[in-house]
């Protein structure tokens, strides 16, 4: 569907072949929901994947920082005298976590 100066609109207003006057806001922007005159609002296809990808960096960034800490958080332990205590007791946290009792 293009709208008045030329540009694809990403929702578009559909009729139902079956039943005419029947229309469908497809994909459904909000904004267009509540005023079917009103401009789509609707994220184009190129603008969601730029957001999703920035979202997955930043995502794996955070992984990364968390791996970093975990890492560092094991190193610190291994060194300790209670090491072994401090594992097993890790150890039991985990498998409370998952419901395993024993």
């Amino acid at each position: 569907m293009k709208a008045s100066d030329g540009t694809t609109l990403p929702c578009h207003w559909y009729e139902n072949p079956d039943t005419p006057g029947e229309l469908f806001l497809v994909p459904c922007c909000e904004a267009r929901v509540q005023d079917p005159d009103t401009d789509c609002t609707c994220e184009l296809p190129i603008d969601e994947l730029a957001r999703l990808r920035r979202e997955i960096a930043e995502v794996r960034r955070q992984l990364t920082d968390t791996t970093r800490q975990l890492h560092d958080l094991s190193a610190a332990v291994s060194v300790s005298p209670d090491a072994l205590n401090i594992y097993a007791r890790a150890d039991s946290y985990r498998a409370a976590r998952k419901g395993i009792t024993g």
